[in-house]
């Protein structure tokens, strides 16, 4: 995988077994910088909000643990803590797939094809910024860490689209700016200031 887009496409599809019509396409960044260069930056983006999370007393430090009510950002969407990364989100009760999502599963995922749309709406009813973010707590602070800077901070793009037999279905774009998400993108303004 040289690109992004190749990347960013690869990393969506990984949590659902291909058996059905639907196929998840992505873009985050401009065909001309669509390079190893970018995806690796991106990735970094990523890690470096694992990094600020625990700096910053976002969320609990993976090693000690604690209730993520506690912690400033990691109350937004989390009630509690279980068994290493997983824990009980505020949206469990209608995101109901959400913690069969397994990244990079492929072929071994819980979950087929035929819940993307099903699994992409009910992320609509939440504050989680992508499906990666929906996760675990930690990944849920990465991830609107690195959408943020991305979108908010480079002005660069962030968009998944759902494939159905070739036509578009549904099209997400910068969802950090998404009202749904304001409590997320604030705090990060504020760390930001």
């Amino acid at each position: 995988m040289d690109g992004l887009y190749e990347w960013f496409a690869w990393k969506a599809n990984s949590p659902f077994a291909m058996k059905d019509a639907y196929i998840i396409g992505a873009e985050i960044e401009q065909k001309s910088n669509d390079t190893r260069k970018s995806t690796i930056q991106y990735i970094l983006l990523h890690e470096v909000g694992h990094l600020l999370g625990v700096a910053k007393g976002a969320h609990p430090n993976w090693f000690t643990g604690g209730h993520p009510q506690k912690w400033p950002f990691s109350k937004l969407s989390w009630l509690t803590l279980e068994h290493g990364l997983d824990g009980k989100s505020k949206f469990d009760k209608t995101f109901t797939n959400r913690r069969k999502l397994k990244f990079y599963s492929f072929k071994d995922a819980p979950l087929t094809t035929n819940v993307i749309d099903e699994m992409y709406g009910q992320l609509l009813k939440t504050d989680f910024v992508s499906l990666y973010a929906a996760t675990n707590m930690y990944d849920d602070f990465a991830e609107t860490y690195a959408m943020y800077v991305h979108v908010v901070l480079q002005n660069l793009k962030w968009k998944i689209w759902i494939i159905k037999e070739g036509k578009t279905i549904r099209e997400i774009i910068n969802p950090i700016l998404d009202k749904r998400c304001e409590g997320k993108r604030k705090y990060m303004d504020r760390m930001f200031k």
